[in-house]
């Protein structure tokens, strides 16, 4: 990116250490992905450097650590900037061995705050040769009340015609009853955990519901609905919550969808408020959002997909602060192969990535693996602001946090 300020050697910047995800596969949280894009943050432009971060309190926090470009012979050693906030647990004595690569682990301390692990030459108190940013954020709890949705149509007489239930599999596993379907969606939520809890942000199931959509919510006698349908039955659905996200499991859809994530601010903007206000002078009914979170039970959705969607909900990418609009919706843009599309392996590492399964194409498959898998979505949620100019969707872990503390996050 041309415009950073860090002064470079010719036309290479040259990295004496390094960190990294201490692990490949599924997000962990004691395994955080660590932003190392570029090597200035426009938000704390003091700060230079890969940045990770953890909940207060966190224990065995680890982090990869590699000798870049020096010998195994240099003595080098981990030190805290604050060990109350983040405190050095291996190697012990911080004392790094010789190996090219090894693992860091820290506990965090109980308060919020930033601190750095400093790799120092030769002694505890010798030249920075590196440093990693490291902030410890507070716990954010996330509540949701999950509906399990049965969609039916029904006469005159309201007696049930036909309906809808959820298929076997559920989420493409046998879940052939009603506690089988609430573990499944459990496992999802705790796994989706996985990548936000570094965040401090931690979704909690508070209870599952029985919830049934005919045709006053739904707008219509489908069973299979569209985006209206969908959006209306979500702010008119019975056993709505007001003081939770809710995250709606329905049968099928005709949008073909794993999921969907309506943000508050988004649904105001676009009007997705029901019932519709009536003319004057008749009384205003009392009306809701559309803002939940949207789950295909007969879809091939994941704990990936409640990762994703929940970061749409606390406005990823990119909402216009002053309008509410979508400026921009995932890491690549919103069309692959549009104007403003990137396809590269730092897209794809990333959560708000649009797509799940990774298109396979050569010549370009060496960017199939960022370390989720082969052809794996990642998990990679930014920390550095960059300029408007460069890219405006950045900054990923603090806009989710702001969001999810602010008024209207549980719209009414």
């Amino acid at each position: 990116m041309p415009d950073f300020r860090t002064t470079i050697w010719k036309s290479e910047r040259v990295y004496m250490v390094d960190f990294g995800r201490a692990k490949t596969g599924e997000a962990h949280r004691r395994f955080p992905d660590i932003d190392d894009i570029g090597y200035h943050d426009d938000a704390f432009a003091a700060e230079h450097g890969p940045i990770l971060s953890a909940m207060a309190r966190q224990t065995r926090v680890t982090v990869r650590f590699h000798r870049a470009e020096i010998s195994g012979g240099a003595r080098l050693f981990a030190v805290s900037t604050d060990p109350n906030l983040v405190r050095i647990t291996s190697p012990a004595h911080g004392r790094l061995s010789a190996d090219r690569s090894q693992n860091i682990e820290f506990t965090a301390g109980n308060a919020p705050g930033p601190a750095a692990i400093e790799v120092r030459y030769n002694w505890e108190d010798g030249p920075v040769l590196g440093r990693l940013y490291v902030r410890i954020y507070a716990r954010i709890q996330v509540l949701m009340r999950v509906h399990l949705v049965t969609i039916v149509q029904r006469d005159a007489l309201g007696n049930i015609t036909a309906q809808q239930g959820h298929p076997n599999p559920f989420f493409s596993k046998n879940c052939p009853n009603r506690p089988a379907r609430v573990a499944r969606v459990q496992d999802f939520v705790n796994r989706a955990n996985e990548a936000w809890v570094p965040h401090g942000i931690v979704f909690t199931v508070v209870d599952f519901v029985d919830t049934v959509w005919g045709q006053p919510q739904l707008g219509s006698a489908t069973l299979s609905p569209n985006f209206a349908e969908l959006t209306q039955a979500g702010a008119l659905s019975p056993n709505r919550s007001a003081v939770s996200v809710n995250v709606y499991c329905v049968p099928t859809s005709t949008m073909n969808i794993t999921g969907m994530g309506i943000p508050p601010a988004w649904a105001r903007s676009q009007g997705l408020r029901f019932p519709p206000a009536p003319l004057p002078p008749a009384p205003a009914p009392a009306r809701h959002l559309s803002s939940a979170l949207y789950l295909v039970s007969s879809s091939a959705a994941t704990p990936q997909t409640i990762a994703h969607e929940m970061g749409h909900y606390m406005t990823l990418c990119a909402l216009n602060p002053v309008t509410g609009n979508a400026d921009q919706w995932h890491s690549t843009g919103d069309v692959l192969g549009g104007t403003h599309t990137r396809d590269d392996i730092v897209s794809r590492r990333r959560l708000m990535h649009p797509m799940v399964s990774i298109p396979n194409a050569a010549p370009s498959n060496w960017r199939n693996n960022t370390g989720y898998g082969n052809l794996a979505a990642g998990s990679y949620i930014t920390y550095r602001r960059l300029p408007a100019a460069q890219d405006i969707t950045f900054q990923e872990s603090q806009h989710a946090r702001t969001a999810a503390v602010a008024p209207g996050f549980y719209a009414a």
